[in-house]
């Protein structure tokens, strides 16, 4: 592998992308751009070097499991230039640790998801995280609600969540 964008079949030394069902590995000393915007299911990503997601774009990684190993690292966006766009990474697969003798992908059974032993450095645009609801809260079968202050950077698509507030005496649900 060189240096390169994701996309780019001379990343992965001239063959093919990494496709369906495919472990990619980004060598150590080696920096990936992610530039995709994909819904094929890899298998694995390890991260030896640097896997860098940029600072902006419509981007999404479906794997089983990515893992960042001691000495690797995952960045998206930077301290000076956070991540302004829709990065996700979707983990869907199954448990995959094989038999003593064939072992599988994940022998160790981590399982699916991310696994981290060297650096993630996640840098976004920075979101109000919660705001109080103004008159006292919200009753069952409201159909607005009134916030005391305006949230900054809430996009269309957000999800919002009114946790229960119903403080029980008796210790009961």
């Amino acid at each position: 592998s060189v240096t390169g964008s994701w996309s780019d079949t001379a990343t992965w030394g001239g063959s093919a992308v990494p496709g369906a069902g495919a472990i990619a590995v980004i060598n150590s000393g080696v920096t990936v751009t992610y530039d995709a915007n994909s819904s094929t299911a890899l298998k694995a990503v390890c991260i030896n070097g640097l896997l860098d997601w940029g600072t902006s774009g419509t981007l999404r990684m479906v794997t089983s499991e990515l893992v960042v190993e001691e000495g690797g690292e995952l960045r998206i966006g930077t301290t000076s230039s956070p991540f302004t766009g829709s990065a996700l990474v979707e983990f869907s697969g199954t448990l995959d640790a094989g038999t003593v003798g064939t072992p599988g992908t994940d022998p160790e059974q981590f399982g699916v998801g991310l696994i981290v032993f060297g650096k993630i450095r996640l840098h976004g645009e920075e979101k109000t995280p919660f705001v109080k609801v103004a008159n006292g809260g919200v009753n069952s079968g409201t159909t607005s609600v009134t916030l005391i202050s305006t949230p900054t950077n809430w996009d269309s698509g957000d999800e919002v969540t009114l946790p229960e507030s119903l403080q029980r005496l008796d210790g009961g649900s």
